[in-house]
């Protein structure tokens, strides 16, 4: 009798079995070679996610691919015959079990794939997809590969992290025809490496962003680096947006259009580089009517006591008491802890500044940090906050 006829041949217990295996790889190969019953769950766990190309890419014929330094200490793989469709047999057998795959440090490691492969795959596929099932992926745009991402994208895509240079047109161009080509992504994230590129460049990369994000309709998460005021308004009527990240809120001319609601669905905001005090409360505005749960504020510059108290007055005003349960406040260095000693008291963040902040009776976690320092002078001010905020986690 065989060691494995008691086995139950029901998949989705197979495949708990190889997730439970997951951390060990070499298990998992181990397992897929040598039992026929767990070689399908087990290659599906094992290629179920990747964080370079190179691996899949060494699974082309060895008579195909060599090894060239190229770059000073890089090593690169690069085709020595051109590919046919018969070599790609079984790099396709494990590429159409990727749903998740990332390029973000991909140019981190000292091996690489050459242009020639994905020029070679581009013509061995038919201009086919290599991850015909992915549903995630990270692509970090480098000179070489950028004109192959359309391999990458599969049908079934839901979440996007697209990293690009502002110094490249045909990059930027990328963003409004993802939006037009893949119109049901969920999740959407947006990185431009500056490069010393102009503030023109810059601009226009914000503009292409801020008249694309909007029309996902079933957004569900977006981080971006930045966006005009008038897209921040239309993005408030996203019904689905849960999550969203403004990494440098720069909001520049405000327009006399408002809403009188927004953000339904919206339970974490981060809003971090604001550069004027002004950026951060725009967007506070908008929460009245959002079940916000967490939220970050980030100030560019080391601000003073009274710009704190306008920050703190806002989230009173216009964020749900009865929801937020995490609270981040920072400013200037505070990312480095980093203290100005001796500031003047005057400018210093007072108990009641942080006042406001008291009608969150939910809360359970306040990280605020303040680079010219706060100041506690009520003797009754520990006793006080302890009372409003009986559920913090200690």
């Amino acid at each position: 009798m065989s060691s494995h006829s008691s086995l139950p041949h029901i998949p989705e217990i197979l495949t708990l079995i190889c997730e439970y295996l997951s951390p060990e790889k070499k298990n998992l190969a181990s397992l897929a070679r040598t039992c026929k019953m767990f070689e399908e769950p087990a290659l599906d766990v094992l290629w179920f996610e990747l964080d370079r190309f190179y691996p899949l890419a060494k699974c082309l014929p060895f008579n195909v691919w060599t090894e060239e330094e190229h770059d000073g200490n890089k090593e690169y793989l690069v085709l020595k015959r051109p590919l046919l469709s018969t070599d790609c047999l079984r790099f396709t057998q494990y590429a159409k079990r990727i749903q998740r795959f990332s390029s973000e440090f991909e140019s981190t490691f000292d091996q690489l794939v050459h242009k020639t492969v994905y020029e070679g795959l581009q013509v061995a596929m038919r201009g086919g997809k290599i991850f015909p099932n992915v549903q995630h992926l990270t692509w970090n745009s480098r000179d070489d590969t950028f004109p192959f991402i359309h391999m990458f994208l599969g049908p079934r895509i839901t979440k996007i992290k697209y990293m690009f240079s502002a110094k490249s047109s045909a990059q930027i161009s990328m963003v409004p025809a993802l939006c037009e080509q893949y119109p049901f992504l969920e999740c959407v994230e947006f990185s431009i490496h500056l490069d010393g590129a102009s503030v023109k460049s810059e601009r226009r990369a914000i503009e292409l962003i801020s008249n694309s994000v909007y029309k996902w309709k079933n957004l569900k998460m977006l981080n971006i680096p930045n966006l005009t005021y008038s897209a921040l308004l239309k993005i408030s009527q996203l019904p689905h947006l849960e999550t969203l990240r403004i990494m440098e809120c720069k909001l520049g001319a405000v327009p006399t259009r408002t809403v009188k609601s927004g953000f339904p669905m919206l339970s974490s905001l981060v809003i971090q580089g604001c550069q004027t005090v002004l950026d951060c409360i725009l967007v506070l505005t908008l929460m009245d009517y959002s079940p916000l749960s967490d939220l970050q504020v980030v100030l560019a510059g080391v601000e003073t006591s009274s710009t704190w108290e306008r920050v703190f007055l806002a989230i009173n005003q216009h964020c749900c008491h009865d929801t937020l349960i995490d609270l981040t406040c920072w400013d200037g260095d505070q990312r480095n802890k980093a203290i100005i000693l001796g500031s003047d008291r005057a400018e210093m963040v007072k108990y009641e500044d942080v006042r406001p902040l008291l009608v969150f009776y939910n809360l359970k976690e306040l990280d605020i940090g303040f680079t010219r320092g706060f100041y506690l002078s009520d003797p009754d001010a520990i006793n006080e906050m302890a009372i409003c905020w009986e559920k913090f986690d200690v």
